[in-house]
């Protein structure tokens, strides 16, 4: 087995259950056993915990539903679920990922647990954070010199915290609203591109240094 998409559908409605909503008891699972071959896991509803799960190979996971932490698929290179409903990233630590997708809606900000671990992800090179950075993820982000793309759509507020992001290529801040301390990406060598569709901040508050980078189309 080289690929696995579980959804757990509401009989009711027909629709995948939400993992908003606490899952029944029969909705909730204990992962386990050997899966040698598998590559890509996929699980939708319910309540997963993958901590015993062996799957050496896997290098895609995603995830739309309640989980404890990311052991046992942390392993993966490129990872993508709901940061509200997992209640720590335990399990990243020497994780080889390279693409982290995590998102989360405006009303569970302060619900989600700390990324300050992917200070210590070597080969992590594309974040996004959706739908919208929140200021203490953002502070624990400061310095992260391998991302090379970042990713984060309606963020307002400083962009101090990509201060010592070397290696920052691409930025997307598609829908963000009033920006401050734009003057830090000047710093950034690597920094090619602003994507900026449906920014509130027009081209002329730019930096000058700054403006043959800004895109606002798509």
């Amino acid at each position: 087995l080289r690929e696995l998409d579980i959804t757990l559908i509401d009989p009711k409605t027909g629709y995948t259950l939400s993992a908003a909503k606490k899952p029944k008891p029969e909705h909730q699972y204990l992962w386990s056993g050997e899966f040698p071959q598998l590559e890509k896991l996929e699980v939708s509803g319910g309540f997963h915990d993958m901590s015993q799960l062996q799957a050496p190979r896997l290098n895609s996971f995603a995830s739309s539903s309640r989980m404890p932490s990311l052991k046992g698929v942390g392993q993966a290179s490129d990872i993508r679920f709901q940061l509200s409903e997992c209640q720590s990233l335990e399990g990243l630590e020497d994780s080889p990922i390279q693409s982290l997708d995590i998102y989360y809606s405006a009303h569970e900000f302060k619900s989600v647990p700390s990324v300050k671990i992917l200070h210590k992800l070597p080969q992590l090179n594309k974040l996004r954070i959706g739908s919208g950075l929140t200021d203490l993820h953002a502070k624990e982000l400061t310095g992260c010199a391998n991302i090379q793309r970042l990713e984060t759509a309606s963020f307002t507020g400083s962009l101090a915290f990509l201060k010592g992001w070397t290696q920052l290529a691409f930025l997307d801040l598609q829908n963000s609203g009033e920006l401050t301390s734009m003057e830090t990406l000047c710093d950034l060598p690597s920094l090619t591109e602003i994507r900026l569709r449906g920014s509130a901040m027009k081209r002329e508050t730019w930096p000058k240094a700054l403006q043959d980078r800004l895109v606002f189309r798509s």
